[in-house]
């Protein structure tokens, strides 16, 4: 008995599934480009779909890593790491020698000092009094100025 009434069970299930399968829609394919779908809310669903697919084969992806894998990327990181300090450290040196060969080729300049208005017209006042007066005229004119204590 229990023979028959597992045989009603498993048609009644088989009958069941059949008409949910007919009021169902049929299965979508995704289509290929973006362009042929034409429903803002079946884009959005295949939209979601692919970000699904993907997230899940990039995590199978980074999941697959072994530990000797791991080892070998973080000693990789390492060597770049150090290779950049090297660079860093390189460029540093260079920018130095670069300074100090600049001031190496930096020119000598000796500074003069300028004649201020007083010694331009001290000059030119002893230039005239030359083409002009005697020396004997410049003598009496020295002795004249000490003995009155004038100094210009």
């Amino acid at each position: 008995m229990a023979r028959n009434e597992e045989k009603a069970q498993s048609m009644l299930n088989r009958f069941v599934t059949m008409k949910e399968s007919e009021n169902k829609k049929p299965v979508q394919r995704r289509p290929y480009l973006a362009s042929e779908c034409r429903d803002l809310a079946d884009a959005d669903k295949w939209r979601h779909q692919i970000m699904r697919e993907i997230s899940r084969k990039v995590a199978e992806i980074q999941a697959r890593k072994g530990a000797a894998e791991v080892v070998s990327v973080g000693a990789a990181k390492e060597v770049l790491f150090e290779e950049e300090e090297d660079v860093v450290e390189e460029e540093r040196k260079e920018r130095e020698r670069e300074r100090e060969k600049e001031e190496k080729e930096r020119e000598f300049v000796v500074h003069v000092p300028l004649p201020d208005e007083k010694m331009v017209l001290l000059k030119k006042k002893m230039e005239l009094l030359r083409e002009y007066a005697s020396e004997g005229l410049v003598e009496q004119e020295k002795e004249a100025k000490a003995m009155l204590n004038i100094h210009r």
